[in-house]
């Protein structure tokens, strides 16, 4: 193998200068047409791209759920929608109905004594809910039951040394008192028969493009039928839930809100003795699921990197195109 042969081996070779007519560029008007496109399109894609940054558009959100051991210490959701009533099906009205069933709410706390748990029932308020709540939905008002939120049943609780804590409401078939003349068995059960039992509760959505509410909750309604003869227990599990957003633009700007929200709403048969003669149980507990948001819009460093990115592509399609063209001509010189 000669010299010259094994030259060509060499991987750190040179590409050799050539020039075009005294320059080492060939220029064309063609070429300033391109050079003004690329410019014009540097510009516009950076307030394409810019726009999403400074006015919070575009943004991604990521969702992971956790479920973590249930947390039975629930006392009062001071920031959730409740409300509860009994729905005559045929007229559609909610009814107090002092006549056919009391209402009573406790908050059921369970201390920890040695190995032996005991049970105390502290009594919360409750109060009428405002009316408009089935005035916006049903076009009419009506009587709901809501949580009395300015008390505060466990405040001079240690909350953290009970092992069960959360409320519940017990709705009992009227019983004759003092100040109370309650319609005979038959009208009770009957009235209770063609009723239904609701639940109004905050439906929590989340819309990542709302950039100063992304968070927001609508009214939803859950309806459960009642059987005088059979006890029923309607349980209402909240789940807690974290949303992050990322909103810096130059500086990391990093915000956070917790909150409950209802995960589920069930009904299951009961027990009368044990529910102490009810014929409907509402229970409000947390079942331990975690929901994990965040929210990320673009910022500006990622926004600088895609413009880069499209003028770099931009520019190796119009070299592809050129390097034809000038071939061709240093051939011709």
């Amino acid at each position: 193998m000669t010299s010259v042969g094994l030259s060509k081996v060499d991987l750190f070779g040179t590409r050799p200068y050539i020039n075009l007519n005294g320059s080492k560029k060939s220029y064309s008007l063609v070429g300033l047409a391109f050079t003004v496109f690329v410019g014009i399109s540097f510009i516009w894609f950076s307030i394409y791209l810019g726009s999403d940054v400074f006015n919070h558009r575009n943004p991604k959100l990521v969702n992971s759920n956790l479920r973590d051991p249930p947390n039975t210490v629930l006392t009062l959701p001071k920031d959730q929608k409740i409300a509860f009533g009994i729905q005559n099906s045929k007229t559609q009205e909610f009814y107090p109905g002092e006549d056919i069933y009391t209402v009573e709410a406790f908050l059921l706390v369970t201390a920890k004594h040695g190995n032996t748990p005991e049970d105390t029932e502290i009594p919360i308020a409750l109060k009428f809910c405002d009316p408009s709540i089935t005035t916006d939905i049903f076009g009419k008002p009506g009587k709901l039951w809501c949580f009395d939120m300015d008390q505060s049943p466990v405040k001079e609780l240690q909350v953290s040394s009970f092992e069960n804590v959360y409320p519940f409401v017990r709705l009992k078939p009227c019983r004759n008192g003092t100040a109370t003349v309650c319609k005979t068995q038959a009208e009770i059960e009957q009235r209770l028969a063609e009723s239904y039992f609701a639940v109004f509760y905050d439906s929590i959505s989340i819309d990542p493009s709302n950039f100063k509410t992304p968070v927001y909750g609508e009214w939803r309604i859950d309806w459960f039928t009642i059987a005088p003869k059979l006890s029923k227990v309607v349980d209402l599990y909240y789940q807690t839930n974290e949303f992050t957003s990322h909103n810096g633009i130059l500086f990391e700007d990093i915000k956070t809100e917790r909150f409950l929200s209802v995960d589920q709403v069930t009904n299951d048969l009961g027990d009368f003795e044990i529910n102490d003669d009810a014929f409907l149980v509402f229970e409000l507990s947390t079942n331990g699921r975690r929901s994990m948001y965040e929210r990320k819009y673009p910022d500006l460093a990622s926004a600088l990197s895609s413009v880069g990115g499209l003028i770099n592509v931009l520019i190796l399609a119009i070299n592809l195109v050129f390097s034809h063209s000038l071939g061709s001509k240093c051939m011709k010189e």
